[in-house]
């Protein structure tokens, strides 16, 4: 068990360390990580300097959506103007795009009763 153990990686360390010219602080690493336009990308990537992220780019990397540029137009770009989370405004919009109102009602949860069944003996 002891060898198995030394195996496991401590919680919220890196399990991969890079040394030499592709450690993050060398002064070569620049001279061999290959440039956005290399890679192929049309776009360099706009670095803030903020380590938080847009919601845009968020729903870009996750959903494959890009919710910078207007979906008509292609020129445009989005930003939010409102958060609602009052219901009932939320229910009259809902209703005046003719979609549901009212959530879907939740199932029950279905117990598997021979996971319970313990014998006495």
């Amino acid at each position: 068990m002891e060898k198995l153990a030394a195996l496991v990686p401590l919680p919220r360390m890196h399990l991969v360390r890079y040394g030499g010219c592709l450690a993050p602080h060398s002064s070569l690493r620049g001279a061999i990580i290959p440039t956005p336009r290399q890679q192929g990308l049309d776009e360099e990537a706009t670095d803030t300097g903020s380590p938080r992220w847009s919601w845009a780019r968020l729903l870009k990397r996750v959903f494959a959506l890009d919710m910078a540029r207007c979906l008509w137009c292609q020129r445009g770009t989005l930003r939010i103007i409102a958060a609602i989370t009052q219901g009932e405004v939320i229910r009259k919009i809902l209703r005046h795009l003719k979609l549901a109102v009212d959530p879907p009602p939740i199932a029950p949860t279905r117990v598997r009763q021979e996971a319970f069944a313990w014998s006495s003996a």
